[in-house]
């Protein structure tokens, strides 16, 4: 998914609710010199797609209408990637819940539905 004109993995935290909404967290890489979340660290490994040490960016956590989701699939503005493995995205949940830079918001929606 672009952010910022680059092409970002997105970890999809959820199946819709009954309010058709999903839960997206970014994944970043981690620059030199620059400060970033600790809460979910990724290695190369962790993910096909992740092929240098990176982050979930949490303050950018967002929630998204599956139906737009759909849409910027089918019109291969997003692209589907593999699944986190299970461990890796156990990691995310509990960097949401550990990170000082996720929106209370994003947490209040969290707590309201099943992750997993």
């Amino acid at each position: 998914m672009p952010f910022n004109e680059q092409l970002h993995l997105f970890a999809v935290m959820n199946d819709p609710c009954p309010s058709r909404l999903c839960l997206m967290c970014m994944v970043t890489s981690i620059k030199p010199n620059r400060v970033y979340d600790p809460a979910c660290v990724l290695n190369a490994g962790d993910h096909p797609m992740v092929t240098r040490p990176s982050y979930i960016l949490y303050r950018f956590a967002t929630l998204i209408n599956e139906m737009h989701i759909r849409k910027m699939l089918s019109s291969q503005f997003y692209r589907q990637h593999h699944d986190f493995p299970m461990v890796t995205f156990k990691r995310i949940v509990v960097g949401l819940y550990s990170s000082q830079e996720t929106p209370n918001g994003i947490l209040k929606y969290a707590a309201s539905i099943p992750i997993s």
